[in-house]
């Protein structure tokens, strides 16, 4: 029986797989056939910008049955985001990675993200610019997205140590030598050697998804608000028409994906948190660091006015 079961569950897995798949290679033949010069922008003048794997596709999560491509970022909910695509692949363990038991489905990465639509500078490059696929992206603050970095990366021994940019002595270090150990990997504005090698956790989210050249067609650009995160995901999957995903989640399959408000622990707001954690000279360095998001996305994230080296 239980040979079966099995037997079975295989069965479906691979049918499913299958499907998805031959979605995909009807969406890369369908770009295929249109010559690379054809391709042009919103204002039609100027050739679309091309997609690399510096811009790290692997990332970029695609549903080809929702027509839907999210830009799923680390330290910026991936995990809720990453959990709800495999819901949407129909993978089998979809709850498991809710419940952060990785141990099963990790496959399904490398054949759902957008780096398998290759060539990347055609078939991906038009996916990014084709207004048929709805895509959407969340972006934090860089300032709460670091000391998230640090907190989870650099003071918890064990597997998370390699993350972290600035080791001490048993992998634990301060704030500051990671802002530090950041800006030196950076070099003064080296973009090439920043990407190379700063950790994913820690780099630029400029970087990410090609953003800093495709961000103009953005359906969607969220932000990591913990007062109404879970809000603007519902807003963005009632968009796509996904939002029955929104519920369903963990053991007993009667959890939200998302939980909103988030409660800061022991602070009454993220800037509370942030004015704690950063001195106004550490958090004017760290702003420095992470400039290009500012500017990138100034329309939902701004630089803290309180940062200063003279304070």
């Amino acid at each position: 029986i239980l040979l079966f079961v099995v037997i079975v569950l295989l069965a479906v897995w691979l049918d499913t797989r299958q499907k998805l798949l031959d979605v995909t290679q009807r969406e890369c033949l369908t770009y295929d056939k249109a010559p690379a010069s054809a391709a042009t922008g919103r204002s039609g003048q100027h050739a679309v910008p091309i997609m690399s794997w510096q811009d790290k596709p692997w990332r970029i999560m695609v549903s080809p049955k929702h027509k839907l491509i999210f830009c799923s970022m680390y330290k910026v909910a991936s995990t809720q985001f990453d959990t709800l695509f495999h819901r949407l692949w129909d993978n089998p363990y979809w709850n498991n990675f809710y419940q952060q038991d990785f141990s099963k489905g990790n496959h399904w990465f490398k054949n759902y993200t957008l780096e398998m639509f290759n060539p990347l500078d055609r078939n991906a490059s038009k996916m990014m610019t084709d207004p048929s696929w709805y895509k959407a992206i969340f972006v934090r603050d860089p300032l709460d997205r670091l000391l998230s970095g640090f907190q989870d990366k650099c003071l918890r021994p064990g597997k998370n140590a390699p993350h972290c940019p600035a080791k001490g002595e048993e992998n634990r270090t301060s704030l500051s030598k990671v802002v530090d150990a950041l800006w030196n990997k950076l070099y003064g504005g080296n973009w090439e050697k920043h990407i190379r090698e700063m950790d994913n956790h820690f780099l630029s989210q400029a970087v990410y998804c090609g953003s800093n050249r495709f961000l103009p067609y953005f359906n969607y650009v969220g932000v990591f608000d913990k007062t109404n995160l879970a809000d603007q995901a519902f807003e963005m999957m009632k968009e796509v028409g996904i939002e029955e995903y929104m519920n369903g989640w963990g053991r007993h399959h009667n959890e939200s994906l998302f939980v909103s408000p988030i409660k800061e622990k022991g602070f009454d707001s993220t800037e509370a948190k942030l004015r704690h954690f950063f001195p106004p000279k550490l958090a004017a360095k760290a702003r420095d660091l992470y400039q290009v998001d500012y500017e990138l996305f100034s329309q939902v994230i701004s630089p803290p006015s309180w940062a200063s080296y003279e304070g």
